[in-house]
């Protein structure tokens, strides 16, 4: 039994960022890695980010979220890697396929390179959209267009109060109703 405190094998409850090690998924995933793996997770976990300049709560697609961990790692990561830095540094509520579906795309993309050893490396194709994000985020605000003014003056035009206005849509009277032959 370890005593690392991120050690999900630990019977004692877990509390505030340990809780995460306890979901179902994230503790198979996390009991599947080697013991060299999981400590290499845990120290990512405590490590000092050299993410953007910008807080995880702002990249608000899964993709982005994928591309940010890699940032914030510094250093390339496995998909099970990614998914329980995710899961541990951030909350985020995902499943390790959805991580391989954006790894997948990322490399399609050309903004993630897969390397021999089973991890993938942010390109600067990655990090340049990145720091679009980053950009955006850090702009000042754009002024909000103004509502248009209510007209003060009537109408232009003349409501018409003839008999072709009343009854049906078509302007005229309803078979049946007065001014029907």
């Amino acid at each position: 039994m370890s005593e690392h405190p991120n050690d999900p094998t630990s019977k004692e409850p877990a509390t505030g960022r340990d809780a995460w090690l306890k979901r179902t998924a994230t503790r198979r995933v996390y009991m599947e890695l080697g013991e060299a793996e999981r400590e290499r997770v845990r120290a990512l976990l405590i490590k000092p980010s050299e993410a953007p300049g910008m807080p995880f709560s702002r990249v608000t697609r899964a993709y982005e979220r994928v591309l940010y961990a890699l940032w914030a790692a510094d250093e390339p990561l496995s998909e099970e890697e990614a998914f329980l830095l995710l899961a541990g540094r951030w909350s985020v509520a995902t499943d390790l396929s959805s991580v391989r579906r954006r790894f997948a795309l990322a490399v399609q993309q050309g903004e993630v390179r897969w390397l021999a050893s089973g991890r993938y490396h942010l390109t600067m194709k990655g990090v340049e959209h990145l720091k679009r994000i980053e950009e955006h985020y850090l702009a000042p605000p754009r002024p909000q267009p103004q509502a248009p003014q209510p007209r003060v003056s009537g109408p232009s035009k003349p409501i018409s109060r003839g008999r072709g206005t009343q009854g049906t849509r078509r302007g005229g009277y309803a078979r049946g109703s007065k001014g029907a032959s």
